[in-house]
């Protein structure tokens, strides 16, 4: 596992906790003009920009799995939070 993945991963966990934080705490905030499944999209390419203005983007790109695996991860997390959390969310 290169350091970027590692990276990525731990960013998308994190990203993951946070959005199903916030609507637990604020469920009003999934009636936002951006759904919230479309959160997790958005950490990936703010990654994917940080990465390619870090002046190493080829050697640094991750593969598409693998930006597959961390988005299902953080969409999962933030599902089971708020879903543990008893939160009614409208996700569509």
């Amino acid at each position: 596992m290169t350091v970027a993945r590692g990276f990525f991963f731990l960013w998308m966990v994190t990203v993951g906790i946070g959005c199903g934080a916030l609507l637990a705490i604020v469920p009003v905030a999934g009636n936002f003009i951006v759904r919230p499944y479309f959160w997790p999209l958005i950490a990936v390419a703010l990654f994917d920009g940080a990465t390619a203005l870090s002046g190493r983007a080829p050697a640094q790109a991750l593969s598409l799995p693998a930006r597959a695996v961390g988005f299902v991860a953080a969409m999962l997390i933030m599902i089971g939070i708020a879903i543990a959390t008893g939160t009614s969310v409208q996700w569509f």
